[in-house]
């Protein structure tokens, strides 16, 4: 299923994109009016496509676009402005930037759909490129790293935060995660709060005990901070799940890895 993310002031622009996004895509919607508000949103959300108009109040579409592709987590995420303008600098401009289409108003049905699927297209074919480039990074040191996780949209976001740094493998309970770790054998085990308890011993117990510190280091990630030092003992390290997904991000290469993370301000 696909996320859009529609930045529009104007309410009935609005409205008409996100009927024209339902009734033709599988999807699931985010909406802000303006780009200061859709960077708050964007603080815990990372959207598949983001369709952003261009003259807004607050923040205007070509100012959050640049602040969009300076961030690591939304560099590459399609954007499909939205202008009423029709000026072939402001478009050229704007595709310096990184957009990869855009709409002119008022809006025209059938021309949305053919451009939404032509980018939709296009992520397909990358993500078959992608699966090639995972499988060729092993031989250029990316650790393997199984994420044990039974929720679609936290295993896709963590993907997507840091697929970059690690060659990730899934399993969505403990039975999974062993046979996934005696065929793969990650360096690295991350393993979500959500899951059952026996599947927590299973993958402490079956793995954690057999395996020795040097083949396997077992992570928690916590949503609830209170349940820290009950589990402590239990896993070599303990995750917080932090709302702000860069900050998230750098907490999981700070654990897993390691690595110091500075902040730039």
């Amino acid at each position: 299923m696909i996320k859009f993310m529609i930045i529009e002031d104007d309410d009935a622009a609005r409205t008409l994109i996100r009927t024209i996004l339902q009734k033709n895509f599988a999807c699931t919607i985010i909406e802000a009016e303006n780009g200061e508000t859709a960077l708050s949103i964007l603080k815990t959300e990372i959207p598949n496509i983001i369709l952003l108009d261009i003259s807004m109040p607050v923040m205007d579409g070509s100012e959050l676009l640049s602040l969009l592709r300076s961030n690591p987590l939304f560099k590459t995420v399609p954007v499909l402005i939205i202008t009423a303008m029709g000026d072939k600098e402001l478009v050229g401009s704007l595709l310096s930037k990184g957009i990869c289409d855009y709409l002119l108003k008022p809006i025209d049905v059938p021309e949305t759909v053919k451009r939404i699927n032509k980018i939709i297209a296009k992520m397909l074919a990358q993500k078959d490129a992608a699966h090639v480039t995972k499988y060729n990074n092993l031989d250029h040191g990316l650790p393997g790293l199984l994420l044990v996780e039974n929720d679609n949209k936290a295993k896709e976001q963590f993907h997507k935060l840091l697929g970059d740094r690690f060659i990730i493998y899934d399993a969505k309970n403990g039975t999974d995660a062993l046979s996934a770790f005696e065929k793969l054998s990650p360096r690295y085990i991350v393993v979500s709060d959500k899951i059952g308890l026996l599947d927590k011993k299973i993958i402490t117990q079956r793995i954690g005990e057999t395996a020795t510190e040097k083949e396997v280091s077992i992570f928690l990630i916590a949503t609830d901070t209170k349940v820290v030092s009950l589990k402590v003992f239990t896993f070599d390290g303990i995750i917080v799940k932090l709302e702000k997904l860069e900050e998230f991000r750098d907490e999981v290469i700070k654990k897993v890895l390691g690595e110091e993370i500075t902040i730039i301000s």
